[in-house]
């Protein structure tokens, strides 16, 4: 079993959970993202750190706080499957104007991360015709039952009233939410890689840089296990860590678009932000649930021995 599905390499799966459940992973994650935000506080930062998006910036942070509650409930109606082309494209216009404003005094990886946020809301508004495990199709299969027994067409039993998966029957469903989504991370990912080398060209893999910057932020910030420093005695040490940086930054694209398995460079990047979150500082914790998209969800579950998922018809969503 494939401990991360590359969907380059094939994006269709036998059920149709895996799109489901990467769609709640990312509807939970920004809810939960969202509820925490205080904007009157934020809007009362007396600077900006980033003046790209200060026009976006209301006069008044009720306008936000409003904002903010109505993101919250289309994101669930998005956990739910409701009406995806359009709770999608909502949530994305408001994760993407509420995540420019908080750019504003706030520029860390998580802020970034609701850019990302909005590429993966649209997709899964795009491509929301594959997405059958929804409350719409579920709605729409229990109508037509209750439809056909009303008419006197067909008498169905409290099991046999909604269709399930012919899992082993040999059904296909194609993920390419989840295909588009591996490569809007993958490329962020090379673009690390890339701005690196750019910016300090081979150099950036010696141990002075990255020594550099183990010794600033655990001078600048408490770190709450200070192993950093005992690694500057390890040059050989740091200088790998430096080169494995980069080999996982820019192998993960590659390895996506070659339809390689993903597993090994997916592993090592949430090793990575491990190892930057003790020895450094910053915790990347949305890296964690963006990958968790991307687990074989379908075949965890049918190992646990649950029953086949529902199947509705495309056509239905």
């Amino acid at each position: 079993m494939a401990l991360f599905i590359n969907y380059v390499r094939d994006e269709t799966r036998s059920t149709p959970l895996n799109l489901a459940a990467a769609r709640m992973i990312l509807a939970s994650y920004l809810v939960w993202k969202t509820v925490w935000y205080d904007w009157p506080r934020l809007l009362a930062t007396p600077f900006t750190v980033a003046d790209t998006y200060t026009f976006l910036v209301p006069a008044s942070p009720a306008v936000l706080v409003v904002e903010k509650w109505v993101l919250i409930g289309l994101l669930v109606l998005v956990l739910v499957g409701y009406r995806l082309g359009l709770t999608t494209f909502l949530s994305a216009l408001l994760v993407g104007h509420l995540g420019a404003v908080r750019y504003t005094v706030n520029t860390s990886g998580g802020t970034t991360a609701l850019f990302f946020s909005v590429y993966f809301l649209v997709l899964f508004g795009l491509y929301r015709d594959q997405d059958v495990l929804t409350a719409d199709v579920l709605w729409r299969a229990l109508r037509r039952r209750l439809t056909h027994d009303t008419a006197g067409e067909r008498r169905s039993s409290p099991e046999t009233a909604i269709p399930r998966s012919p899992a082993f029957e040999g059904a296909s469903y194609p993920m390419t939410a989840l295909k588009y989504d591996l490569v809007v991370i993958a490329i962020v990912y090379f673009g690390g890689g890339v701005d690196k080398l750019l910016s300090g060209g081979l150099a950036w893999a010696g141990p002075a840089n990255l020594s550099r910057i183990i010794l600033v932020r655990n001078a600048l910030y408490s770190q709450p296990v200070p192993i950093g420093p005992s690694l500057l005695q390890y040059p050989v040490l740091v200088s790998a860590a430096a080169v494995g940086t980069l080999v996982l930054e820019l192998g993960l694209l590659v390895a996506v678009v070659a339809r390689l398995p993903i597993g090994p460079f997916v592993v090592g990047v949430l090793g990575m932000q491990t190892v930057i979150a003790v020895a450094i500082g910053p915790f990347f914790f949305d890296v964690f649930v963006f990958f968790a998209m991307f687990l074989p969800w379908d075949t965890l579950y049918s190992r646990l021995g649950g029953p086949p998922p529902y199947r509705g018809s495309t056509s239905d969503a």
